[in-house]
């Protein structure tokens, strides 16, 4: 995306996201009276932050192929946690949850013990 286009975009982008962002918690909050969740404050911050160096980091090596896209993919998750991590959002504890979502015989074992759990709680 050349430099002109640029604006456009972003201003599409924000509207894309902005709006049914605000129109869904306009309705929650109506519905249910619940109030947004500060840590969500943090979350954007840390989005905001990980798309402007990532979107300088493309100005200066350009995607070109799959594997460009890959490691993209992985250096934004990266600093995205990262950013995370050092407002106080990610924890060890997290970290250990996502690691064990990663493996398939633990993940098992967490998804009997959610549907064991759920079966307890019906009549």
């Amino acid at each position: 995306m050349d430099l002109v286009r640029a604006p456009r975009a972003i201003r599409g982008l924000l509207l894309e996201d902005l709006v049914p962002f605000a129109i869904a918690r306009w309705s929650t909050f109506h519905l249910t009276k619940a109030r947004l969740n500060p840590s969500i404050l943090k979350h954007l911050i840390a989005a905001g932050i990980t798309t402007i160096v990532m979107y300088y980091t493309s100005t200066v090596f350009p995607v070109n192929y799959w594997y460009d896209a890959l490691a993209y993919l992985l250096i934004s998750l990266a600093g995205f946690l990262s950013i995370l991590y050092s407002l106080g959002e990610f924890t060890a504890r997290d970290v250990r949850f996502f690691l064990n979502t990663l493996n398939i015989k633990k993940l098992g074992h967490y998804v009997r013990g959610e549907l064991s759990a759920e079966d307890k709680d019906q009549p």
